[in-house]
């Protein structure tokens, strides 16, 4: 099959043109910023959605695709309304304007993805169900975009959506996130906070528990889930993505300890947590084989490639 990656030089989309070179298929890569791309399998193209994709039924030209991905990184948003328009230009006409373009080249599989943070935590695993984040501008930016494609999909039955929420995801090369943060804290003897549970203070020593997700791992889990889209075997319009056993920030903290031959600091906060930011992925299971790197395993090679401190 051929294929289009939209932001193949971030974490996730740079993997998943990996893995479907290795697999012997064709893609096309576009990304803003290709010199930021980790491997050079095949050439990465410059598009930057807000100007080259204003005319998206010329995008593709006479060339055809059978499936496209939506693994463009969002802006930030930590100064908003500073940038709101960025954000919601990124995260609901970028991936509406990629699918138009796909459509138009005749894609039979679209998949886009997005961060599972747009949920509210719980205590409970997370179903696709759940409540997001109502004042969180990331989160309405991400459900914006998602009904967006449900309606695009609505016009063009044959045109299958499938909108991803990922949780977690983390692997050699990434800049920013949670797990780059815990191995900069780890390096310099920064205090890493783990907020204990409202009803057990006094023991509860291990923190957040959370899902996350290689990025080896997830680049398969797309791959399969591509082709079940494209031959119109996915009924559901979205799933989470994690790996199947959720861990702690504490356990994360020491594996990263261990890489690094350091001894994680830890700190209490006063406010405990407000839930656990784990995943129900039983509707992918029930679609694929969700792999899981052993979390060692995954860590140690994400340390390693990490930059050394300053």
């Amino acid at each position: 099959m051929r294929h289009a990656i939209f932001g193949a030089s971030t974490l996730l989309g740079s993997r998943l043109l990996q893995r479907l070179i290795e697999s012997g298929e064709e893609v096309m890569a576009y990304d803003a910023d290709p010199d930021a791309a980790a491997t050079r399998s095949v050439p990465i193209h410059r598009c930057d959605p807000d100007r080259d994709l204003l005319e998206p039924q010329q995008f593709f030209g006479i060339e055809s695709i059978d499936c496209a991905y939506w693994c463009v990184k969002s802006p930030t948003f930590r100064a908003f309304p500073v940038g709101a328009g960025k954000l919601f230009s990124m995260n609901v006409a970028g991936p509406a304007r990629a699918a138009e373009a796909a459509a138009a080249a005749g894609a039979r599989a679209f998949i886009s993805v997005a961060s599972g943070s747009l949920y509210q935590p719980r205590w409970e695993a997370i179903p696709e169900t759940a409540d997001f984040q109502h004042f969180n501008p990331y989160a309405l930016s991400a459900i914006a975009g998602e009904q967006a494609l449900h309606v695009i999909h609505a016009g063009k039955p044959r045109f299958g959506v499938l909108c991803l929420r990922l949780f977690g995801l983390f692997g050699p090369g990434q800049a920013q996130g949670l797990v780059p943060g815990l191995i900069k804290r780890v390096r310099s003897g920064s205090g890493i906070a783990l907020p204990p549970h409202p009803d057990d203070k006094a023991t509860d020593a291990n923190g957040l528990q959370l899902s996350v997700t290689y990025v080896d791992d997830a680049a398969v889990c797309i791959e399969q889930l591509a082709k079940l889209v494209h031959a119109g075997r996915v009924k559901d319009r979205v799933l989470n993505l994690a790996g199947p056993e959720p861990t702690t920030i504490r356990r994360m903290a020491e594996l990263i300890g261990r890489s690094l031959h350091l001894v994680p600091h830890y700190e209490t906060p006063m406010r405990p947590r407000d839930g656990e930011f784990i995943a129900d992925i039983s509707r992918l299971s029930q679609l694929v084989n969700v792999p899981q790197t052993p979390l060692d395993e995954a860590m140690e090679r994400t340390v390693a490639a990490a930059p050394s401190a300053a």
